[in-house]
């Protein structure tokens, strides 16, 4: 049986009213950034909304520091600075990923070095990892494309026990659990 397609005249397979605009902005949302720009404060690294959404952040997932940023893009570059990778440093991805993985590494003038993916959870493949360590290596960055991450085995506990620095970055993570988590650099 042959159905005409919806752009040529045939039946719609979304029905009316499904799709919705987003973001959904509320009036109380309309009301924050009116506030705001009455105040003339905008950005800048004292805005008070800026400075109470690191606060409230730092609080929700349990560290001392939070430093908020305007992309993901933004996070996984300040992540691989921020545990020292420079030029000619290789830092372990996973081969299938959103492309800033790697981006922020070649940002640093490093090299990505791409592991394949398990079938089952498509994050990294932790028994492919050891194999692609070299004296360059200086970051395992395990970044899950899926979200929320599927439950994958933990990096294999020696590797937290190597020279590496073990990176976990968990830019589009925001709430998501880990049944495991690495341990970053010796011991």
């Amino acid at each position: 049986m042959k159905q005409e397609l919806a752009i040529e005249g045939g039946p719609k397979t979304v029905p009316e009213g499904l799709e919705q605009p987003w973001p959904i902005i509320t009036q109380d949302d309309i009301d924050a950034v009116v506030k705001v720009l009455k105040r003339g404060i905008l950005w800048g690294p004292t805005a008070p909304e800026k400075e109470a959404l690191e606060k409230e952040w730092a609080d929700y997932v349990g560290t001392k520091y939070c430093l908020v940023v305007n992309s993901g893009t933004a996070a996984i570059h300040a992540c691989v600075a921020g545990v020292g990778v420079e030029a000619g440093d290789e830092v372990i991805v996973p081969a299938f990923t959103f492309w800033a993985t790697a981006q922020a590494v070649l940002c640093q003038n490093a090299i990505p070095i791409f592991v394949d993916i398990d079938p089952e959870t498509l994050n990294i493949d932790p028994a492919k990892i050891e194999e692609k360590i070299t004296e360059k290596t200086k970051a395992i960055h395990s970044l899950p494309l899926t979200v929320p991450p599927r439950n994958s085995p933990a990096l294999p506990s020696h590797l937290s026990q190597s020279s590496s620095q073990i990176s976990e970055i968990a830019t589009i993570l925001f709430g998501s659990a880990w049944t495991t988590v690495a341990k970053s650099g010796p011991g």
